[in-house]
């Protein structure tokens, strides 16, 4: 039951960046690389001046996967907006971009305690 709610979950994600590619005008690569670059900066924002921290942070599965789901649930809310579909391609790419911006998600999403111990973890494993 579990790996069938996390195919569901993975087929739903993968709907979803394809159904946002067509309103964007875009591929999914290129959502997909954005998504990394402000991964990275999204890291680099919540841990300003901790390089080793920031290193650990980039090489953690469980921060990736925590990331992927936030962006995920801006997508599905983004697709949830009726407003968001009236607007001209442009316009919504630049929503698009805001809505994802690193700072912009800092503000309002943390990581978990599940990926800060994670991460704690690794580090003690070095």
């Amino acid at each position: 039951m579990k790996n069938q709610t996390a195919t569901t979950q993975q087929q739903e994600a993968v709907f979803t960046t394809k159904e946002m590619c067509l309103l964007l005008n875009c591929t999914p690569t290129s959502i997909y690389w954005m998504q990394y670059r402000n991964g990275l900066s999204y890291i680099k924002a919540y841990l300003p001046c901790n390089s080793p921290r920031q290193a650990a942070f980039e090489r953690s599965k469980v921060f990736w996967n925590w990331f992927k789901v936030k962006w995920e649930q801006i997508d599905y809310s983004l697709m949830s907006n009726l407003d968001f579909f009236e607007l001209s391609i442009s316009d919504r790419k630049k929503g698009y971009k805001q809505a994802h911006c690193p700072y912009m998600m800092l503000e309002v999403v943390k990581p978990n305690s599940v990926v800060i111990e994670t991460i704690k973890e690794a580090d003690l494993c070095k």
